[in-house]
């Protein structure tokens, strides 16, 4: 079976990272030989150890680091990998002069345009063997750019992990989480699931649940998930703004959760706020869930959710539309449960981990055996 190397340069936490872990989590399982190169205190190889996950410590110093593509060569040849699957910038960059050792693919996770520079044309033109872009519009976005040609990239979209199809916990997860958090048993939840973070926009979806507030609409707001050292003062404001606009314990911050999937189940309707985004992973999760979505119309987004059929699409930066959906949702039970129905079959058909995860495979086994090929 292929041993794969994936590689992260990034010190924080978030979807990609998560992204990455999963993946390696699951080739783990079912005999692959995996590991991960990335900064020794990141958070994902502290993620990576507590799995019991190889992690290879690698600082990535620099983008164009003589010393770093020596270093990225030794590891290939001393363990013997096959496929490379880069996530971040600098490792990209770090594994980009090891092609003749083994496929490097280079995953794109983030949506938005990349400025142009000769350097970065060069390096996503000959630096890589294949893109895999986490959604159509990234592909598109590095097609336009000219980074790379639509035949070299493959679209692997996100998932939802097998917990969150897990339906038949929905009642006793209800009952828990409500408990938990000190609520009644009847009490409505919104959730929102991501890092706190200015593009994730949840001062507009504090602002929103004011509004629905104000319209008689009896619904608290969960927001999963934490903020990292570099995003502390957006959550501060955003406690702000939780006491400016008299909200109180209607609005409820959990930190990060590795259990996400319960408050996702849990809830009566999960919102996604973000004003950039590729696909979201909170998306297949919420369909999964058969959890009634409202999103803003962003990025990937659209890719998933189809309009008053799968969710509900707002603009972006816009907490009266937000409002006005959540309260939709919370009120039209009939219509936003048959949304909901209609999403869990098509996350049943395209969004679990085992489809996506047999797409990579097959991708890096075509991969690898194109590359032993070669003379």
């Amino acid at each position: 079976m292929l041993a794969i190397l994936h590689t992260e340069s990034s010190a924080n936490w978030g979807g990609q990272e998560y992204r990455a872990v999963e993946q390696m989590t699951w080739l783990s399982r079912r005999g692959y030989r995996v590991g991960i190169a990335c900064p020794p205190s990141s958070a994902i190889a502290e993620q990576a150890r507590r799995l019991g996950l190889t992690v290879h410590e690698e600082t990535f110093s620099g983008n164009y680091n003589p010393a770093g593509w020596s270093r990225a060569r030794l590891l290939l040849l001393r363990h013997k990998y096959d496929v490379v699957d880069c996530h971040g910038s600098r490792d990209s960059n770090a594994f980009a002069l090891s092609r003749d050792l083994c496929p490097v693919v280079r995953t794109r996770h983030l949506a938005h345009p990349l400025k142009f520079s000769w350097r970065r044309h060069l390096m996503w033109h000959r630096g890589c063997d294949h893109v895999i872009a986490t959604a159509d519009c990234i592909k598109a976005m590095l097609v336009a750019h000219g980074l790379t040609s639509g035949n070299r990239v493959s679209v692997i979209g996100e998932w939802a992990a097998p917990e969150f199809f897990g339906i038949a916990a929905k009642d006793r997860l209800r009952a828990e989480i409500r408990t938990q958090l000190g609520l009644a048993d009847d009490a409505r939840i919104v959730v929102n699931v991501g890092m706190l973070r200015v593009d994730k926009g949840q001062d507009q979806l504090i602002r929103a649940a004011a509004l629905w507030r104000d319209r008689g609409c009896d619904a608290y707001l969960v927001l999963v998930g934490g903020a990292t050292s570099e995003t502390d003062g957006y959550e501060a404001m955003l406690r702000r703004l939780v006491a400016d606009l008299h909200l109180g314990d209607r609005v409820v911050f959990t930190g990060y959760r590795d259990d996400v999937h319960r408050f996702v189940l849990a809830a009566d309707c999960q919102v996604v706020a973000s004003l950039a985004e590729a696909q979201s992973r909170s998306v297949p999760q919420a369909f999964a869930a058969v959890i009634p979505v409202v999103a803003t119309r962003v990025g990937g987004v659209p890719e998933l959710v189809e309009h008053d059929r799968s969710g509900l699409l707002v603009e972006p930066g816009d907490p009266d539309a937000i409002a006005r959906s959540v309260v939709a949702v919370l009120t039209d039970g009939e219509s936003a449960r048959s949304r909901a129905e209609r999403a869990r079959h098509f996350a049943e058909r395209h969004l679990s981990l085992d489809a996506k995860m047999e797409e990579t495979v097959a991708l890096y086994e075509r991969l690898a055996q194109s590359k032993r090929q070669r003379p």
